[in-house]
């Protein structure tokens, strides 16, 4: 090796770098892409600099000439592939040809094995090339160049010799390391590239994503100005988004709105962490998410999204309160499995009580001093069986023996009942206004319901007026076409209206929610009521198909509107009382089965006193025994009889006895 060789090859490999920099840099819109016109031009490109190489080769001798080429051709087989590389071979083969010389075919070999390694390189390598390390290119340039130093063997045996053993070393020295950084070039490229094609689809998605977004995003400077909003703020806003970027708060949304928003923007700024907030705009209801954006520790966007939750909203609240009623439902539930379960025997009961009063009270003289004790003996009596009929109108039972009704004359009936009067007694501060509707159209239902649930609002009002004041009692005929508070849907048509109105302490907000639950009440203990006064009412209504709405202000009153639907029935003429000497008998025979002795007792003193021949027994075998030896007018069942027979098979097993 001498100082000229090494020099004349150092000078070809920078030549080589320096115009493949260049062509770097002044080609930045160049891609190492795969389409085929790519491909072609690349390697037209990569040619036209071999062959510029090879322009200015260092000549060895006359006919022989080393250059870069074998660097270029082989880094071009490895990073742009089979047709590129061979492009680059067929003009730079060409022009060797045209160089000629003693070395011209051996110069062919070297093109054309550097271009096939480079080739075969690139198909065995299995990771990307942008990933390729330059340990791993420097190795790659010595297997080329350790391939060209073989094919020096082609040229004359003299000369071959010659040729090795002057430039062996300073082109293993020299070439391999400009394949190297030749490849570290083509690297950075392709990792360029690669950057920018992630750059670009991450921009694309988010492009997309701001179009298609279901959720609002917006993105603000640090003047709380929008720069960035998905598309679908132009439906939200009414205009497009061009007109929408760069404006102000108070530009884009009704003031009030907007003062908020920049308040709760400058504290997520200031705060530097999330915020999150509802908002309401044009009916709607949102839950805004909004956080700060920062790049190299400085605040760059304000960033959020916003979704309209006014659906889910109303789900919620559709389920909630599907869940209340649910729950109230249950209630009902487990309240009239009590009160079925304890009817039957209370009600034998409290029917002894009233029962035996009743027919001492017609055995005792006005004047006795007994009859006051067995009066209030009945009354308790009564009232018992009211509470017992309280619950089993909670139960929901339905109404027994519907009639036509109007809600007029039932308010003037309870206007005469002792306990209207009592409630005057016990509330001599209030006064009852009555509005009612001259042409009240007719429902149907009950009466005693109806008459109940009527006293027990005006109770409530009453005693919500610790101080006085005022109730007003109205009806009114209404027709309804859409639904009211607290209902999803109504069946449309007439309806009678009963409204009670209080000028009272009103009902709190948590209370209000649960004043129709049984036994649920704020007052006090042992002052009146049991709590069962609005669930009554509340089942009235449900079992009269009805609705209830309840409108309430602390401390200006409560109103309760209940609204039943109207039948176009007339009222029926109103049965004429029937004296006793209508019941009384001719020697009948009655049997009574019952399985409680008491009742069996009271009813045979009661058929007794009215003439009729009675026999009773305790159970519906006794009963089946009885009538296979004789025969009875009447039989007086007990449908409920434990243990044994009830009343439903018992009368079945009759009927096959004595079906006439």
């Amino acid at each position: 090796m001498n100082d000229t060789s090494f020099l004349g090859l150092v000078q070809n490999a920078a030549l080589l770098l320096t115009i493949a920099f260049i062509f770097d840099v002044t080609a930045s819109r160049w891609r190492t892409g795969h389409s085929f016109l790519q491909q072609i031009s690349l390697g037209l490109a990569i040619g036209t600099i071999g062959v510029t190489v090879m322009m200015t080769p260092w000549t060895f001798m006359p006919g022989i000439v080393f250059d870069t080429r074998s660097v270029l051709i082989g880094i071009s087989g490895l990073f742009f592939g089979s047709l590129s590389a061979a492009i680059a071979m067929a003009m730079t083969i060409a022009f060797r040809f045209y160089q000629g010389g003693t070395g011209a075919w051996t110069g062919v070999a070297v093109i054309l094995t550097s271009g096939l390694i480079g080739i075969a390189w690139r198909h065995f390598r299995r990771r990307p090339l942008a990933d390729i390390s330059w340990r791993q290119l420097y190795l790659f340039g010595m297997v080329i160049h350790l391939a060209m130093l073989a094919l020096m063997l082609t040229l004359p045996w003299a000369t071959a010799l010659r040729v090795l053993s002057s430039i062996s070393l300073p082109v293993m020295l020299i070439y391999p390391m400009g394949t190297a950084l030749l490849g570290v070039l083509m690297v950075n490229r392709l990792q360029r590239e690669r950057v920018e094609e992630e750059l670009r689809e991450s921009q694309e998605i988010f492009n997309q994503f701001m179009e298609n977004s279901p959720i609002y995003v917006f993105f603000k400077d640090d003047q709380i100005r929008a720069v960035r909003l998905s598309r679908n703020y132009e439906k939200m806003l009414g205009k497009p988004i061009a007109e929408l970027l760069g404006k102000t708060m108070d530009e884009l949304f009704p003031s009030d709105l907007a003062k908020r928003m920049v308040a709760d923007d400058l504290r997520t700024l200031n705060e530097g962490k999330q915020v999150s907030i509802e908002e309401e705009l044009n009916g709607r209801v949102y839950t805004t998410i909004k956080f700060p954006i920062q790049y190299e520790g400085k605040l760059r966007y304000l960033a959020g999204y916003t979704i309209d939750i006014t659906e889910s909203r109303r789900i919620e609240e559709e389920k909630r309160s599907l869940e209340e009623r649910l729950h109230r439902a249950e209630k009902m539930e487990a309240l009239g499995t009590l009160a079925g379960g304890v009817a039957h025997d209370l009600n034998n009961v409290l029917g002894i009580v009233v029962g035996y009063s009743e027919m001492l009270l017609d055995g005792v003289d006005d004047s006795s001093p007994l009859r006051r004790g067995l009066e209030n003996i009945m009354s308790g009596g009564m009232k018992a069986a009211a509470i017992v009929d309280d619950l089993l109108t909670l139960a929901r039972r339905g109404v027994p023996g519907r009639q036509v009704l109007n809600l007029n004359k039932i308010i003037a009936d309870n206007q005469k009942s002792p306990e209207w009067t009592n409630l005057s007694f016990r509330h001599p501060s209030v006064k009852i206004e009555i509005d009612l509707e001259p042409d009240l159209l007719n429902i149907s239902g009950s009466s005693v319901h109806l008459g109940k649930s009527l006293y027990n609002l005006i109770s409530n009002a009453s005693e919500a007026m610790s101080k006085g004041g005022r109730v007003t009692i109205k009806t009114t005929n209404q027709y309804l076409d859409r639904p009211i508070h607290g209902y999803d849907q109504i069946r449309e048509g007439d309806y009678v209206v009963l409204a009670v109105s209080d000028m009272g302490e009103g009902i709190h907000d948590d209370d209000l929610k649960r004043i129709f639950e049984p036994f649920y009440t704020k007052k006090i203990m042992g002052r009146s009521g049991t709590g069962l006064g609005l669930a009554v009412v509340w089942g009235t209504v449900k079992d009269h198909h009805g609705y209830i709405n309840v409108a309430s202000e602390e401390g200006k009153g409560s109103t309760f509107t209940l609204y039943f639907p109207v039948t176009r029935e007339d009222i029926a003429a109103e049965g004429i009382a029937v004296p006793i000497s209508e019941y009384m008998g001719n020697g009948e025979s009655i049997l009574i089965v019952d399985d409680t002795k008491e009742q069996r007792d009271l009813a045979a003193g009661i058929l007794g006193k009215l003439n009729y021949k009675v026999v009773s027994v305790s159970s519906g075998e006794g009963a089946v025994g009885y009538m296979r030896e004789h025969e009875v007018d009447l039989i007086v069942l007990d449908m409920v009889m434990d243990p044994g027979m009830d009343g439903l098979d018992t009368y079945r097993i009759i009927l096959d006895i004595r079906p006439k």
